[in-house]
């Protein structure tokens, strides 16, 4: 018996064109049933603990820092709010930069004008990821990370990531 007979039947019985078909109609069903339950499928799988993220933003103005402090604390990712992350609380600290002296030396400076903001996210993640995420930013010590909320927007440096439970 041949594999594929005259007519382009596999095994003289079903025909190539048909099994394309079949295999493309069950993709879209498994891409579909993803989209629609993957998140609830992820949580089952692996379930989700809590991740406290410290960031500081270095050296803005303080009228900035202000409009930090009174923005709504839901973060945005994209064009939405990112489900499960709020900022938890903000505190203002001095902003201290290395500047040269005169005679070449490198020292620690008080910035008359500029503050950090220190800033604590609260998150979700699934237990064991190994690539923790806040929206679509991936979040690790001593990477960047674009803190926004629905009227500001800043680089934030992180600090700790810490995870629960």
């Amino acid at each position: 018996m041949k594999f594929i007979d005259k007519n382009g039947k596999l095994f003289g019985k079903i025909s190539l064109v048909d099994i394309v078909a079949i295999l493309a109609v069950v993709a879209i069903v498994i891409g579909g049933t993803w989209t629609v339950f993957g998140n609830q499928i992820k949580d089952v799988a692996a379930p989700n603990v809590e991740m406290t993220v410290t960031m500081r933003v270095w050296g803005t103005f303080p009228n900035m820092a202000d409009e930090l402090l009174k923005s709504d604390r839901r973060l945005v990712s994209g064009s939405s709010f990112v489900e499960g992350a709020k900022i938890e609380s903000m505190t203002i600290e001095e902003y201290r930069n290395m500047m040269p002296t005169a005679d070449g030396r490198i020292v620690e400076a008080l910035d008359p004008v500029k503050v950090d903001v220190i800033v604590v996210v609260k998150s979700t993640v699934a237990k064991g990821t190994a690539t923790p995420r806040i929206g679509n930013q991936e979040v690790r010590v001593a990477r960047n990370f674009i803190l926004k909320t629905q009227t500001c927007e800043f680089t934030a440096r992180v600090e700790s990531v810490v995870f629960g439970e």
